[in-house]
């Protein structure tokens, strides 16, 4: 069967690389194509068992820019503009009857927006059908322009009870559960910096979407916590960005910390390409605090025990299901109100390291093997 990826972001998340990874690992002996706005990127981060497609490659007639821009120009319509710079993506869409996997697994968290619209109704247009994968959608955004569109869906795939059981409550009856599917991505094994992963090493995740209007509260938390780390125990401390975008990149935003600490033997910060090396230097740490989802998954599956400063449902969502709860696991940004709140959080995960580890250990197998259903699902849909 043919499986086409798309609406994902760049693999330079590597939370979307991750994902293609292991919905290949999970859906294997299938032909699997990606619909990309990130071509280039994509294909150099991810180049074994994908064929990407850039969604510009077929550039629209300059006809089509006049049209567009008057068109624009009268209505100031968003979805006159993706309709124009999605038209070379419709042009793709030379196949009828084909599964389309709908993976950014954030695109409907907070509500519906215009350019997932076009993109869907340029799929429908040509007879395929559409499996939203992987998803978690924020309760509060389920009005019933929102239903609407999510009936409109083949299936749904939740990969938490947050998002499944809101669903359900508003009738929604064509949705599934199970797990994201980055838990079981595959963990490369790290040779380097053997000596320094001899001390327990703290793993530390930071992004710049935590800190909003609350920068200095936040970073005051984090310099704390550092602190605390570096003069009262003998851990070290790994920096590790899993985005590096424009924009939103981990890696620049560490690197304000890490300056203020190069010198110190005990601190280091990585930069990789690979979501399974990330996946790699996570499974050797500690604890890990991020702000990040698919690192606080490689750390779970890993049975690390995890703080993840959370800003969305997705983050609540997953620790609810691991733990029974996602308090002490998960801090809101919102909740952040005092310098030493993460410090907080963070002891308690010391204390606790034992029992939430061993709990880990005995949850994570039978977890993991439920990222399996996503491909039962997906043929039942198919064959319907």
């Amino acid at each position: 069967m043919k499986i086409n990826f798309f609406s994902n972001g760049s693999c330079n998340n590597h939370g979307c690389e991750a994902i293609y990874r292991s919905l290949m690992k999970i859906l294997s002996d299938n032909d699997f194509y990606a619909f990309t706005e990130y071509y280039n990127d994509d294909s150099e981060i991810l180049k074994e068992g994908l064929k990407f497609i850039d969604i510009y490659k077929n550039s629209p007639k300059k006809i089509d820019e006049i049209i567009y821009k008057i068109r624009y120009k009268i209505s100031s319509n968003d979805e006159i503009y993706f309709k124009y710079i999605y038209k070379p993506f419709y042009k793709t869409l030379n196949k009828y009857n084909e599964v389309f996997l709908s993976v950014g697994g954030d695109n409907y968290c907070y509500g519906y927006n215009d350019w997932l619209k076009v993109l869907n109704n340029y799929i429908r247009k040509k007879n395929n059908y559409i499996i939203l994968t992987g998803c978690s959608i924020e309760p509060t955004s389920l009005d019933e322009k929102m239903l609407n569109i999510l009936r409109s869906f083949k299936g749904i795939i939740a990969r938490e009870t947050i998002t499944y059981n809101a669903l359900v409550e508003k009738g929604i009856n064509n949705v599934y559960l199970a797990p994201d599917p980055a838990f079981i991505l595959d963990t490369k094994d790290i040779f380097t910096n053997i000596k320094f992963f001899k001390n327990k090493t703290i793993g530390l995740n930071i992004s710049p979407l935590i800190l909003n209007e609350k920068e200095e509260l936040i970073c005051e938390n984090i310099e704390k916590l550092i602190q605390y780390v570096l003069n009262k125990t003998d851990y070290n401390i790994l920096f590790i960005p899993h985005v590096m975008i424009d924009g939103n990149n981990d890696h620049e935003l560490m690197l304000r910390f890490y300056h203020k600490l190069k010198d110190n033997s005990r601190v280091k910060i990585i930069k990789s390409n690979s979501a399974e090396e990330l996946k790699g230097y996570i499974a050797k740490c500690y604890i890990l605090i991020t702000a990040r989802t698919h690192a606080s998954i490689a750390a779970y599956s890993n049975c690390i025990p995890t703080l993840v400063l959370g800003y969305s449902v997705k983050s609540k969502g997953i620790a609810k299901d691991i733990f029974g709860t996602y308090h002490q696991y998960v801090l809101p940004t919102k909740d952040i109100l005092t310098n030493h709140d993460i410090l907080d959080h963070f002891f308690y995960l010391e204390n606790n390291y034992d029992q939430i580890k061993k709990h880990l250990e005995e949850f994570m197998p039978n977890y993991k093997n439920d990222c399996y259903r996503i491909k039962d699902i997906i043929e039942e849909l198919c064959n319907e």
